[in-house]
Order: structure tokens, then C-alpha cells, then sequence
């Protein structure tokens, strides 16, 4: 069957309507550009739109414009347009979107030095975290930049070892390369933990202390963190001086300096320290700011090492005051209350921290304890044992109510509950109160 032959009419529709899609392409990628560069340096003199941000409305127009510009059915984009709307995506948190863009732009355009860590940040910022390390880990051995980024990455899911390991990398390629490198190569081995790693943090640290006429203040407080912990008590002490020193206005030498003589059980040596410090600076605010809250646990703990319960339960509840949603610090006011035998005061505090803290395992544990002193043992058995159902894959519930048992001579059932105790973690072998050297350690990336 002869082929019928298209008419001129209907070739020149297609050829217009062709060029036409060109040109429209071309007119979106042109606003788009127009409307990404007016985000980013916006004029003096525009007028302010009434409950907006010009600089916001501009990126929404670049990506709308852009968007449409990315017409894939006449073949591949420019990847210029590509990595412009990727970067608009990141900057307005379109994280999912800018994912997919980037992959294929890192992939086809290896040249492209900024575009494996907006990559890296659209995971971030999408909280794919986990992705991101699998694609860094992939990319680091043919591109070693990458490296900051993976142990960042590393940091951020607390695998300290290999953050540790990442930035020893970066440092053996250039070692003069940054401080603040290697600043994180030494919190991260201390992180890590063990002898060899934090006595290599030591030895980075005190380089880096040396390099400079006036010390980084962190690193300071840093270096005083290594030597407590190897044992070197007096040089702790010495560096956490040298830290308030350099700058009386910040809380971390005075927490230093209390971590150092509290080794040392200088309790009195405390309260001296801290007292004065936290009197000045209680309840200001704005720039003479000072945060007394990550030093009044320490300051609560000297009190009640000394016999003077009443004024650490003071510290202490000023400390809940201040940090009302750390579970640590109920915990310690729990203490001190059972400690000055105040122990209907320690079960009120231990019900109200339950109603912040649903089922938190060591105020259970604080408060059953509370109630065996204040003779309601059978109402401290029952508590448990409802805990060890909540907790069943935390040994220490069973450890916790089977020494309820054995205090209140019921010898066999504590024996019967130490057999059903799931085994021990490494990292679960420290008893139910938490650690002193541990105090607020989760208020700041600071405390080591």
C-alpha cells in the first residue's frame, strides 16, 4: 500500500509547533535563571511584599520556571540548569527532589567539585543519613575531599571509630591542613574511647594548643578531658585552668576543673570552685549569659559527698529547674533525697519525673528503692515487676529486682529472676546510677 505523503500545511504545523516548544523552553530557563540570581542578592531598593520574603518568592519562581524548562522529551538538559534548580531544591529544603538531580549530575559530570556535597547535604537534610555514608564510603577512595564529609557523617551516627579513622586519613594526605580537623580527629578518638585512642587525642590536642599563641578554648578543654581520663589528674586540673583563664565567662573549665577534683574526691575543692561562679552568674541573661546549669549537678554532688543534703537537693532541683526535660538530673535530685533520707520527698519527685519520663528505667528503679525506705517494700516489688515486663531486653531491670528481692529476703525469687536476666551488653555493665564523670554530658557536644 503506497505511504500517503504529508502535506506541506501539516510539515510546517510540526516544524512551528517544534520551534515553539524550543522557544518556550528557552524562555522558562531564562526566567528561571533571572528569578535564582534575584534570590540570591535581592535589591535594596524592591519593594517588600506585605507577609512575604522576596528572596523566598524569587526561588519558588526560579524552580516553577526552571521546572518547566526541564522538558526531557526534546533530549538531554543543560546541566547547568540542572545543578541550578538542584541547588534551589537544597536551599528550600526540597531534599527528595534535589536527591534524584544530583545523583544523575555527580554521576555524568564527574567534574563537578560541588556536587557531591550539595549530594551529601540533600541526605542530610532529608535525614537519609545512612544513605549518605554508603554513598560517601562508595566515593571517597577515587575522591578523597570527600573525607571531611564522611567522618562528619560518621560523628552524626556516633560510629566514633571510623569518624576517627576517616580524619587520620585526611591528615596523613595534608597534614598541616586545618586545625579544626584535627581538633575533631582528637574528640572523636576520645569518643572512641580506650587508652590508645584518647592518648593519641593527648598528643593531636597538645599540638594543636601549641601551634597557637592564644589556645582554642575547646581545645583546651578538650586536652584537660584527655589527661583526666589517662590518670594525669593534676595536669587535667592545670589545662582546666588555663581554660578560665582564657575565658571565666564560659561554663566548660569550670566543668573541667570540677570533673578533675572530683577524681581526686576533693568535694570542698569543689564547692569553692563552683559556688561563687554560679552565685555571680545565676539568672542572667543576654550576652553575660552563663549557663550555671551544666555545673549545678556537679556542684550538687560535692554537697552530698560532704553530708550536706539539704543544699545539694537545692542544687539539684535548681538543676531540674533549668533542665526540666533531662531525665539524668530527676535522677540525681532522687538521689539526694534518698541519701537524706527524705524519702517521701524522693518518691514525689520520682512520680513526677514518671509523668515527663513514661517508664524511664532508672527513675523506676530510684523510685522502688525510695520505697523500700519508706517502708512500702511490696509497693517497690510490684513497681519492678511491672518493670521488668516494660524492660524486657534490659538487663538491668531483672538486676534491679532481684537485689528488691534479696533486700526484702526473698532469696529465691531474686535467684529465679537473675536466671531469666538476658545477657549483659558490654556497654550495660555499669549500674543503674548513672556514672558522676558522666554529668550532663548530653547538654553539649563539649562534654566528653
Amino acid at each position: 500500500m503506497p505511504r500517503k505523503r504529508t502535506t506541506r500545511p501539516a510539515r510546517l504545523h510540526r516544524t512551528r509547533a517544534r520551534w515553539s516548544s524550543i522557544r518556550w523552553r528557552e524562555a522558562n530557563r531564562v526566567l528561571g535563571v533571572v528569578y535564582a540570581a534575584l534570590s540570591e542578592t535581592p535589591r535594596d531598593d524592591a519593594p517588600r511584599p506585605r507577609g512575604g520574603n522576596t528572596a523566598d518568592e524569587n526561588v519558588t519562581k526560579a524552580i516553577h520556571h526552571l521546572e518547566l524548562a526541564l522538558d526531557r522529551a526534546a533530549g538531554e538538559a543543560d546541566p547547568n540548569v540542572r545543578a541550578t534548580l538542584a541547588r534551589l531544591y537544597v536551599r528550600n529544603s526540597a531534599y527528595e527532589k534535589a536527591i534524584p538531580l544530583l545523583s544523575d549530575l555527580v554521576n555524568q559530570e564527574p567534574g563537578w567539585q560541588d556536587g557531591p556535597m550539595m549530594l551529601a547535604e540533600a541526605y542530610a537534610g532529608a535525614g537519609r543519613i545512612k544513605d549518605a555514608i554508603a554513598w560517601l564510603e562508595a566515593r571517597t577512595q577515587g575522591d578523597p575531599r570527600l573525607l571531611p564529609a564522611l567522618a562528619d557523617f560518621y560523628e552524626r551516627e556516633r560510629r566514633w571509630a571510623d569518624a576517627a579513622a576517616a580524619y587520620s586519613r585526611v591528615l596523613e594526605r595534608a597534614p598541616r591542613n586545618s586545625l579544626d580537623l584535627k581538633s575533631r580527629y582528637a574528640s572523636a578518638l576520645l569518643n572512641a574511647g580506650g587508652k590508645e585512642n584518647i592518648g593519641k587525642a593527648r598528643d593531636a590536642l597538645t599540638e594543636i594548643v601549641a601551634t597557637r599563641t592564644t589556645p582554642d578554648t575547646r581545645a583546651l578543654y578538650l586536652l584537660s578531658q584527655a589527661h583526666r581520663r589517662l590518670g594525669d589528674f593534676a595536669e587535667a586540673e592545670a589545662t582546666a585552668r588555663r581554660v578560665i583563664a582564657q575565658n571565666r565567662k564560659s561554663p566548660w573549665g569550670y566543668y573541667a576543673l570540677a570533673e578533675s577534683l572530683e577524681e581526686r574526691h576533693q568535694y570542698q575543692s569543689v564547692v569553692d570552685e563552683l559556688a561563687p561562679i554560679v552565685a555571680e552568674f545565676r539568672g542572667k541573661t543576654g550576652d553575660a549569659s552563663f549557663d550555671v546549669g551544666i555545673l549545678m549537678p556537679h556542684l550538687g554532688f560535692a554537697y552530698q559527698e560532704l553530708g550536706q543534703y539539704d543544699k545539694a537537693i537545692a542544687s539539684f532541683d535548681e538543676a531540674r529547674k533549668l533542665s526540666p526535660n533531662d531525665p539524668a538530673i530527676a535522677g540525681y535530685l532522687i538521689e539526694a533525697n534518698i541519701a537524706a533520707k527524705k524519702y517521701g520527698a524522693a518518691v514525689d519527685v520520682a512520680k513526677a519525673a514518671l509523668v515527663r519520663h513514661p517508664n524511664h528505667l532508672r527513675i523506676l528503679l530510684l523510685e522502688a528503692r525510695a520505697l523500700r525506705h519508706n517502708g512500702k517494700a511490696d509497693q517497690g516489688i510490684a513497681l519492678l515487676e511491672e518493670a521488668v515486663k516494660t524492660h524486657a531486653d534490659e538487663p538491668l531491670a531483672y538486676i534491679g529486682l532481684a537485689q528488691m528481692y534479696s533486700d526484702t529476703d526473698r532469696g529465691a525469687q531474686a535467684v529465679n529472676v537473675l536466671r531469666e536476666t538476658p545477657t549483659m551488653p558490654p556497654r550495660s555493665t555499669t549500674s543503674a546510677t548513672c556514672s558522676r564523670s558522666a554529668v550532663s554530658a548530653s547538654t553539649s557536644r563539649w562534654a566528653i
